[in-house]
């Protein structure tokens, strides 16, 4: 429990009282066991801190253990605000206090106290130990006591940090846990990231966002009477004025009212006005101390500013500023000070010109080099004082601070002290190394967009070598991107020549595995296959591993077709071996992607389930949304193969949200498909037709998605018309990631339209995927087996290899695991046996598929099985219901009272239902019934 929170000079609270119900009831649910997380939201001063502090006494009071962490301005440590808690926590185990068996070396990484050893990329499960390490300890102090984490100021909280907190949310949910975090909403402070994670958090339970109002007039009437003693009557006409001055902000409210007459002005002027004056009053000493004081940091110590204050002792000077109310003391730390607000803290460098600003960083420097301080302190000091001379000590610093970074697998720290260094550097090769350094660390972090944009400025820059390297890497980040094309291969091919790459070359073998990659974007399929295999031939010859994984890597990358299957399931095991030898996830990521693709198709159902636990495993190792996204992707597929459609409509909103910082114009392209599958699968897809024509722009959407609509919509026209455009399809190589879809949607018009001549266009094309399911992209789509779409073509056709290809759809179906596919392929068999007159087998198919999409909620195919019933002997839909009726043994009298009708009428209707189907009577009509599937 923080010292200063207890301290008398903490200001006096008011109001709040609906927030505080809100955390109230939050704090009831954790007791009971149901994580809660609390975001508390606000501008400026508008008293977020002190809300939580308030929480904090009243819940230590309760019995809770209280864990504090705060995020500063100026390069603090990559996991803050985590480092305080994590520095305790792991206190704790040292002490033997706190049981959790291994956990210290990971806390003490999180609390900045030891740096993780150097190591060339990070191992595939060290970020998810760290985290299991601070969660670990968190659980082992909930089973004794609740726990509370307030987490203050996140908007400053880097990627790292959010990862952690993400992590942490996501995998306590019956801990007696309650999570706060403070944070402002407004800009410049405002952070996307924190925002985008809030949203995501948004579906778990327990989690919400609480944005703090303004104060009411009360409740400043209030405060004016604790503060000033002045009566309510006078309070409250007071507050009415300074409710309209300062917007209800606690902090304004505070200030104004130390100065007399402050009334009369506006906030946040009258704020700025207000410390501006309260600054100058001060002595030159007292100025010195606090301008010392905001150079050093937002807390500082003492034996820092004491010998940075030229003249007399600074320490009296710290406490006067304590009493002035501009600096808090820390009851347990009584050496360190910190300002009462960062705006107090701003006021004080707002008014210290540029030079001497640089100044009071150098003499910083310069002292906290001598007593050997924490490179990323050096690292800001040296950085502000760069323009007296000190540029290169700030290049050595950040990129040492980056070095530590990326070691704590910090990467998107890392690539942004890498820039600053190259930002402070003037020799041009150096500072196309450290531009180098901050696009590789920003490629670890899965920030794509950046690693691109600066490995593209580096393919022009330094010698032959140098831009080889980038340019293979920006063709790496091309392809997660899917920016990868011509002018990426070209750029790679000269690249390649200018540096002269043969067999003997140190990049050989990475060149040629990114030539393959960039070769097979092209659809130049077998050209991109030789060069794949000759890098893979090149690095084994070598015997190392890590040149065996950067070429394994991207052959699995090439090709999509069913005859390269076997050779990318080998490489994708081989992948997987090699990522665990040498612990790295860039490795395990393609090989646990494409393990997952092809257990899909082969219907694999274990080695699925397996190859997803190693996507999630890449999610967690790279900390960052392209990876989650993957999984999630991957999660998502389960989801539909399985008929959980509530899962999966759920899972395309987290898609969409995750997506948008990687995939670029693909991510609402995946999203729609995605999402027009499910829906479609629960009747979802009607309200298009509002906007549907069917004369949509052929180049602006992707035409099979636009013939799926179609046919779903009814749309026959339309569809004929997307078919007869659909006939060229060289438009899509046979290596596209999207062929089986398209395929799969051509098969379905050929079908629902009854065209001969398009199926029997499109069967050789689909017979290529036979024995496999369709699968589009990053599970974007997935169909179920192929020769079910064949069996439904050839039957069709009036070919009798039909039925063996619903047999093997049905196994292939069994083996997947998928209730949807087994209940499509049964419908569509029952269908093929019902046009050969086998009835018997006909009914019996329809009514197990027909239970299947009852019992799982498949109302689009429940519509199709009722459709393919149809009018049998020409019965009215009337006549159908009572049909129904008879069979199942009732009476006139009961189907008059069910259908509501007399009993007369319904004697007509059974009579009529005779005369149509030649029964002689109602034993005969059940059994008409039931052969033709009208008793489901």
């Amino acid at each position: 429990m923080p010292g200063q929170w207890s301290a008398t000079r903490r200001p006096v609270f008011v109001g709040r009282t609906p927030e505080l119900a809100v955390i109230e009831e939050a704090w009831t649910s954790a007791v009971g066991g149901a994580r809660q997380a609390i975001f508390i939201g606000g501008e400026p001063g508008a008293g977020k801190t002190r809300l939580m502090t308030e929480i904090a006494l009243e819940t230590h009071r309760l019995g809770a253990a209280v864990l504090h962490g705060r995020c500063v301005a100026d390069l603090g440590v990559p996991y803050q605000p985590f480092d305080g808690p994590a520095r305790v926590l792991g206190d704790a185990v040292t002490s033997g206090a706190l049981r959790a068996e291994g956990a210290a070396r990971h806390l003490a990484v999180l609390a900045d106290d030891a740096e993780p050893a150097a190591a060339a990329e990070p191992r595939i499960d060290e970020r998810r130990a760290r985290y299991e390490a601070f969660l670990c300890c968190l659980r082992a102090v909930a089973e004794h006591q609740p726990l509370v984490l307030l987490l203050d100021d996140l908007h400053r909280a880097g990627t790292t940090a959010l990862q952690l907190l993400d992590y942490v949310i996501e995998h306590s949910e019956s801990l007696p846990l309650v999570v706060l975090g403070a944070h402002r909403t407004t800009m410049p402070d405002r952070s996307q990231a924190l925002v985008d994670l809030i949203a995501g958090q948004y579906r778990l339970d327990g989690v919400r966002r609480l944005d703090l109002a303004p104060l009411d007039t009360e409740s400043i009437a209030d405060y004016l009477v604790a503060t000033s003693g002045v009566p309510v009557p006078r309070a409250m006409r007071t507050a009415v004025l300074l409710r309209d001055r300062t917007g209800g902000n606690p902090f304004y409210l505070r200030e104004l009212c130390r100065e007399a007459g402050a009334v009369e002005a506006r906030a946040p002027q009258a704020v700025t006005d207000a410390l501006g004056q309260r600054i100058r009053g001060l002595s030159a000493q007292q100025r010195t101390t606090l301008t010392v004081a905001a150079v050093l940091g937002e807390e500082v110590d003492a034996s820092e500013v004491v010998p940075l204050v030229r003249g007399a002792d600074g320490l009296p000077a710290l406490d006067d500023l304590v009493d002035a109310g501009l600096l808090d003391v820390a009851r347990d730390r009584t050496e360190v000070y910190r300002f009462v607000h960062e705006l107090v803290r701003q006021a004080a460098l707002d008014a210290l010109p540029s030079l001497e600003r640089a100044e009071h960083h150098e003499r910083a420097a310069l002292l906290l080099e001598a007593r050997g301080a924490p490179v990323r302190r050096l690292a800001h000091h040296f950085a502000g004082a760069s323009l007296l001379g000190h540029g290169d000590a700030a290049v050595r610093y950040l990129a040492e601070a980056a070095d530590i970074a990326d070691r704590c697998l910090a990467h998107a720290e890392a690539a942004g002290l890498f820039e600053q260094a190259a930002a402070h550097s003037t020799d041009a090769p150096r500072r196309d190394a450290l531009l180098a350094r901050a696009a590789h660390s920003h490629l670890l972090a899965c920030e794509f967009a950046e690693a691109r944009d600066l490995y593209r400025r580096l393919t022009d820059a330094g010698d032959p070598e140098r831009r080889l390297v980038a340019t293979m890497l920006f063709e790496e980040v091309a392809w997660y991107t899917a920016d990868s094309g011509p002018a990426v291969l070209a750029l790679l091919r000269r690249a390649i020549a200018d540096a002269q790459v043969d067999e003997a070359h140190p990049q050989y073998v990475a060149a040629l595995a990114s030539l393959a990659r960039a070769t097979s974007q092209s659809g130049a399929a077998d050209a991109a296959e030789a060069l794949a295999a000759q890098a893979i031939t090149a690095a084994r010859a070598a015997g190392d591993p890590v040149r065996l994984g950067t070429a394994l890597a991207a052959s699995v990358q090439i090709g999509n077709h069913p005859t390269v299957n076997d050779v990318k399931q080998a490489r994708a095991e081989e992948l997987a071996d090699v990522a665990a030898q040498t612990g790295q996830w860039l490795l395990l990521g393609p090989s646990a992607y494409h393990r997952c693709t092809l257990a899909y198709q082969r219907g694999d159902a274990g080695e699925l389930a397996a190859a997803r636990v190693d996507v999630e495993r890449t999610a967690v190792a790279a900390g960052h949304r392209y990876w989650s996204h993957i999984a999630g992707c991957a999660a998502y597929g389960v989801a539909v193969i399985e008929a959980r459609f509530d899962d999966a409509i759920r899972l395309t909103e987290d898609l969409l949200a995750l997506s948008g910082t990687f995939t670029g114009s693909e991510a609402d392209g995946l999203y729609g498909v995605q999402s027009f599958v499910v829906r479609r699968e629960t009747g979802g897809v009607e309200p298009a037709r509002a906007f549907v024509t069917g004369r949509e722009s052929w180049e602006e959407h992707w035409p099979p998605a636009l013939l799926a609509l179609y046919v779903e919509l009814g749309l026959d026209d339309a569809a004929r018309r997307m078919l007869t455009h659909l006939r060229n399809m060289s438009a899509e190589h046979r290596d596209s990631a999207r062929r089986p879809a398209t395929l799969a949607f051509v098969a379905e018009a050929a079908l629902a339209l009854q065209d001969p001549d398009a199926a029997a266009w499109v069967r050789p094309l689909l017979a290529d995927y036979a024995g496999l399911n369709l699968l589009m992209g990053p599970f974007a789509a997935v169909f179920g087996a192929a020769d079910r779409y064949l069996g439904a073509l050839e039957s069709l056709l009036g070919k009798e290899s039909a039925g063996r290809r619903f047999e093997a759809a049905l196994d292939l179906d069994d083996r997947t695991g998928s209730v949807l596919h087994r209940a499509y392929t049964l419908a569509a068999w029952s269908a093929h046996a019902r046009s050969r007159g086998d009835g018997a087998l006909a009914v019996r198919l329809h009514r197990e598929a027909a239970a299947l999409a009852d019992q799982h909620g498949m109302v689009r195919l429940r519509s199709r099985l009722a459709q393919r019933v149809g009018r049998p002997a020409g019965l009215t839909r009337r006549e159908q219901e009572v049909l129904r009726l008879v069979g199942t043994g009732c009476s006139n009298r009961e189907i008059a009272r069910a259908l509501t009708l007399s009993e007369h009428t319904a004697a007509n209707h059974v009579r009529n239902i005779m005369t149509k189907t030649g029964c002689g009577n109602r034993t005969q009509v059940a059994m008409f019934a039931s052969a033709h599937g009208l008793l489901d």
